[in-house]
């Protein structure tokens, strides 16, 4: 809210000085507005990040697996289908109509997760299969489940509480960045 509110003001401020709306609109007037304070942000490190793909099971155990090696939102993950993986090439190919991203790019796949999910079973389809019932959120993680995860895995809430399934977004990256990664190369990862 302050932010769009100190747009406002500027824009106000700026009809203000341009002398074009004289008389139609009044002065403007500056609100005090207080700054948050922001805390430290923490990110869970990989044993955490590990600790709580052990404490999930089935197709959620899956959907881990892929945020934990991979970075991507939990909705990318759902919407990835067997064609998007080359396992030749060792790359993930990440659709225009699965990503934010409004073009095609490919990232490449740690050869763990290539190892992991070359026992996944049949190679079509959707590359995660949902438990949950075909109908409108049949593709959609409950992030209670991945809440109670991360509880089982005995995970200080300030990791993941409040974005259980992002944490491993959060993860990812800071661990990367941790380890020496180039930060443009990890932004690129997460389709920055």
């Amino acid at each position: 809210a302050r932010k769009i509110v100190e747009v406002i003001q500027l824009c106000w401020e700026w009809a203000d000085e341009s002398d074009r709306w004289e008389g139609f609109i009044p002065r403007p007037r500056r609100l005090k507005l207080t700054r948050k304070k922001q805390g430290f942000a923490k990110a869970p490190t990989w044993g955490q990040l590990d600790a709580c793909v052990d404490a999930l099971n089935g197709w959620q155990k899956d959907v881990a697996v892929v945020l934990r090696y991979t970075g991507v939102r939990v909705s990318e993950a759902m919407n990835l289908l067997w064609s998007d993986i080359d396992f030749d090439g060792g790359r993930l190919r990440l659709r225009p109509e699965v990503s934010k991203v409004d073009l095609e790019y490919f990232i490449p796949l740690s050869p763990h997760l290539m190892s992991e999910i070359a026992g996944w079973g049949r190679r079509e389809g959707f590359l995660i299969r949902s438990g949950r019932c075909v109908g409108p959120r049949h593709r959609q993680v409950r992030a209670r489940d991945f809440s109670r995860a991360w509880k089982r895995a005995e995970i200080p809430q300030e990791v993941w509480k409040g974005q259980p399934t992002h944490a491993f977004r959060k993860g990812f990256k800071s661990n990367l960045l941790a380890d020496g990664a180039h930060p443009d190369g990890v932004d690129f990862l997460q389709g920055h």
